[in-house]
């Protein structure tokens, strides 16, 4: 979303351009000031939407994963997250159905459940857990998801992003 002045009067104007790098202006201009973005769904309606403390948190969550992958796997949010969104919000929901806690790690590409980057989650055995946090995203938006055997479940939906 921007605003641009006509005649003295502030127009507002929805458009498919991310912002610059600065998140400023419109890219390759400086007429139209930037003010944020939104998501729509399928069928061009906006996502509904609130800004809190610099962070836009959708009233719907969107999923992006569901299952519990033992290799690790690429997953992407470009289709769910403007371009220029540097933190999403994420929702993770993980069950254990057998006497073993389960394991999953979120990170950058590459990654194993062993070690390597980004957040590692645990679930007890025989028992669900929820946790909300931020995940940093790479350039292309992307992260590597792997769970361990005992993780019966593991889904991850997003909750909003942050721009800075």
């Amino acid at each position: 979303m921007y605003v641009y002045i006509v005649a003295g009067v502030p127009t507002f104007q929805i458009s498919t351009t991310v912002p610059d790098v600065y998140r400023i202006f419109k890219s390759g201009g400086t007429t139209h000031k930037y003010l944020f973005s939104f998501v729509t769904n399928g069928i061009g309606n906006v996502a509904r939407f609130y800004w809190d403390d610099g962070a836009m948190h959708l009233y719907n969550e969107l999923g992006v994963v569901s299952g519990a992958p033992v290799v690790a796997t690429s997953v992407s949010m470009a289709g769910y997250l403007p371009p220029h969104a540097k933190i999403a919000i994420v929702k993770s929901f993980m069950e254990s159905t057998i006497a073993a806690h389960g394991t999953a790690r979120i990170g950058p590409t590459p990654t194993d459940i062993a070690g390597g980057y980004g957040r590692q989650l645990f679930v007890g055995a025989n028992s669900v857990k929820s946790e909300t946090y931020d995940l940093a995203l790479s350039e292309g938006q992307s992260f590597d998801h792997i769970c361990n055997a005992a993780t019966t479940t593991h889904a991850l939906t997003i909750q909003g992003w942050k721009e800075k």
